[in-house]
């Protein structure tokens, strides 16, 4: 009962680290576009790469910083609030440590890459983040199934987690690479 009790607020410290750099990102290029600052950007001699790179890295920063901050403070919020020391010696072990410090920049990578990619295709800031908006869903459905117990999230568990998102963040980083095409942002200025 104490593991479960525990693990259940672990699935929301993942949702932190998808929903920010979702809403920065997803601002990230159409946000550009529509203020016109794109366009010396994409002149300049800076690979595609090197533009997308920085732009995560203005998503992902943030919120892995917020993610690892929430932890460290509902630690010591658990240590001050709690008599039983095994329960606070759960949020040590290393489901948590891998959960938090694995899995949660995974997260970011992988919501970064997909913002990034509907931000290069749309025209508006809110489409782009609305659009973004629903990729936040798996995570929520895991947390809903961990709730009703349906899904026993444990060790094995986040290192598939951690596993499928490293493969899936390739990916979609190269996806990402290949959709951004300077000259049909361009041409499609606004």
């Amino acid at each position: 009962m104490l593991y479960y009790i525990v693990t259940q607020f672990l699935l929301l410290f993942m949702m932190v680290p998808v929903i920010i750099p979702m809403t920065i990102a997803s601002y990230s290029i159409v946000g550009e576009k529509t203020t016109r600052t794109l366009e010396p950007l994409l002149v300049t001699p800076v690979s595609t790469l090197e533009i997308l790179v920085g732009k995560g890295l203005a998503g992902i920063i943030p919120a892995v910083s917020a993610t690892w901050i929430g932890y460290l403070l509902y630690a010591a919020g658990a240590h001050i609030m709690v008599d039983n020391p095994a329960v606070v010696g759960k949020l040590f072990d290393p489901l948590w440590m891998t959960a938090i410090f694995a899995v949660g920049p995974l997260l970011s990578i992988f919501g970064v890459s997909i913002a990034v990619m509907i931000s290069s295709r749309v025209n508006d800031p809110r489409v782009a983040e609305q659009i973004s908006g629903i990729f936040v869903l798996p995570i929520v459905g895991l947390f809903i199934g961990q709730t009703t117990g349906f899904i026993l999230v444990n060790q094995q568990f986040i290192l598939w987690m951690a596993g499928i998102l490293l493969v899936l963040d390739s990916i979609l980083f190269y996806f990402a690479i290949q959709l951004f095409q300077r000259e049909t942002i361009l041409s499609r200025w606004k």
